[in-house]
């Protein structure tokens, strides 16, 4: 799967695009899928970025910003979450809640960098993760904060 590598303009953060994928948004960072305007709920990709609190380890970071968005989202419950492979203390999430009556899968990537807490969150509807999951896998896993 041929792939196109993205560099946000002011973040500096960079991500690679599978096949068809393209760049939605530069603020807030969204990428979506190929054919998401025929979905019911377009897939996509956001990226978003937290400052890490005085004296705050990325662990702390982590369990104090997923607990923060698992009370925002309506619904939601934390299905599993392992460490990212290849990352220094990163972690894997995935996340179901319900979005307009919709059930929608989060998949996620914490990182954090640089005094930074990065988030690379995949969403998609339950029923198409299945067919985008290893795109969603390649792009989580290709995340690069700033040097």
């Amino acid at each position: 799967m041929p792939e196109e590598r993205y560099r946000h303009p002011q973040l500096d953060f960079s991500i690679s695009l599978p096949d068809g994928w393209r760049v939605a948004n530069e603020v807030p960072p969204m990428l979506v899928a190929p054919g998401a305007e025929r979905r019911a709920f377009a897939p996509n990709v956001l990226v978003t970025a937290d400052v890490l609190g005085d004296g705050e380890t990325p662990e702390a970071w982590i369990e104090r910003s997923l607990g923060e968005q698992l009370a925002a989202l309506a619904g939601a419950r934390l299905i599993d979450r392992w460490p990212a492979p290849g990352t220094n203390g990163a972690m894997r999430t995935l996340v179901d809640h319900a979005a307009d009556g919709r059930a929608i899968a989060l998949e996620q990537w914490w990182v954090a960098a640089g005094g930074r807490g990065w988030v690379v969150t995949a969403s998609c509807a339950a029923l198409d993760y299945d067919v985008l999951s290893d795109d969603i896998a390649a792009i989580g896993a290709s995340f690069a904060p700033p040097a």
